[in-house]
């Protein structure tokens, strides 16, 4: 219950990467370290480019599913020298906000509210083009 609470009282999304080409691979440090207020904190990708959004939402994310199989996306925070890292993987979860569709990148354990996260790696397996990145549920 305090989990909750805490997200919706001082959760913030924000853009830590604006306009970025995710095509294979992508690494990139951030300007400043961001950590999470839950372990449920993630990472979200904007695809809206990639998907017809007027559409009813279950035909967007049937979109998503066919053009983002789950798995087709992984990535990875760390610290700046490398002590502290967390997964995150992409496994079927999106977001439809208006005219937003998002991918969510999410770890498979509770991440770590103590560490601080500097360096953003992406890996995936179909093509994202430009893209905005956000980090969701987070403290700066």
């Amino acid at each position: 219950m305090l989990e909750v609470l805490l997200c919706m009282m001082m959760g913030k999304t924000v853009a830590i990467a604006d306009t970025v080409d995710v095509s294979d691979r992508l690494e990139f440090s951030l300007a400043q370290p961001i950590s999470a207020i839950s372990g449920s904190a993630n990472l979200q990708l904007d695809v809206s480019h990639r998907v017809n959004v007027d559409q009813s939402p279950e035909k967007v994310f049937a979109q998503v599913a066919e053009a983002f199989p789950a798995g087709s996306v992984i990535g990875q925070l760390s610290d700046a020298v490398g002590r502290h890292s967390v997964a995150l993987k992409y496994l079927g979860g999106a977001t439809l906000d208006r005219r937003n569709v998002r991918l969510i990148l999410q770890a498979e354990e509770p991440i770590n509210l103590e560490w601080r996260f500097s360096v953003v790696r992406l890996e995936v397996s179909r093509p994202i083009g430009q893209t905005t990145i956000y980090w969701q549920n987070c403290k700066l």
